[in-house]
């Protein structure tokens, strides 16, 4: 299948035949066993693509101008942690666990999974665990303190918490610290470090009380509702209608 010609050949025969052989077998219609191996098909030659792009060690190669600028933001990341006060240990090599993943079974027999972007652990300087975060934006603490909610940090880092807690089995929630290195892709490429404030994890842990536990009920009712069925009115927001009346006041003629 690593061919391409035969894979296309496959792609275009195997629906055909599927949809011939599935008219013979009762509780099968056709059209959707064809449409079914259309798809099956057409991810197989999305992978193929794929993995075409990727030499023998599975690494994909980048643009000698696209890993120059990937080399840039390295070193600016490196160098701005190394002058943080509390961020030098943040993804230092030799000083950790890269891509580590916790499983564990949580309230209503929910199985769970986080992956970390990087986990340390040890009997000093207790449990942290950092994650590597991108912005074309602004990575000013300030300025993200007004997004971090919409993204989902809040939860993710509640959610990477209670992982840690489950798995490496402590309840010591000031031996535990989670932070975020937020690094911009764009010259000079600034850092800076920030974490959830307690009040923001405590919320973000009972929304995720209010999903495990929705989660539960939906697997034991075999039920999953989605958005209200009824026709929802969009309301017009305050700030829309100021910039239009200032545009209209300065377009005056």
């Amino acid at each position: 299948m690593r061919n391409r010609t035969v894979l296309k050949l496959f792609g275009i025969l195997a629906p055909i035949f599927t949809h011939l052989v599935s008219i013979f077998l009762p509780h099968r219609k056709a059209r959707v066993a064809a449409s079914e191996c259309r798809n099956k098909s057409q991810i197989m030659a999305l992978v193929q693509n794929l993995e075409s792009y990727m030499d023998a060690e599975g690494k994909t190669p980048l643009l000698a101008k696209i890993k120059a600028e990937v080399d840039r933001m390295v070193a600016a990341f490196r160098s701005g942690l190394d002058r943080h006060q509390e961020g030098a240990r943040m993804f230092e090599e030799g000083f950790g666990t890269p891509e580590s993943t916790l499983i564990w079974q949580d309230l209503g027999g929910v199985w769970c999974r986080a992956r970390l972007d990087w986990l340390r652990a040890d009997k000093r300087s207790g449990i942290a665990i950092d994650d590597y975060k991108t912005t074309a934006t602004s990575a000013d603490p300030a300025d993200l303190a007004r997004t971090y909610i919409g993204k989902g940090w809040d939860i993710q880092a509640a959610w990477y918490l209670r992982g840690a807690r489950a798995v490496l089995n402590t309840t010591k929630a000031f031996d535990m610290t989670f932070r975020y290195a937020v690094q911009e892709t764009y010259a000079p490429y600034a850092v800076s470090v920030v974490t959830p404030g307690a009040d923001a994890l405590m919320l973000a842990e009972k929304k995720i009380l209010w999903a495990l536990s929705l989660w539960a009920r939906c697997l034991e009712r075999d039920e999953w509702p989605g958005y209200h069925t009824q026709t929802a009115h969009l309301a017009l927001p305050a700030w829309e209608e100021s910039r239009w009346l200032t545009k209209e006041v300065s377009d005056a003629f």
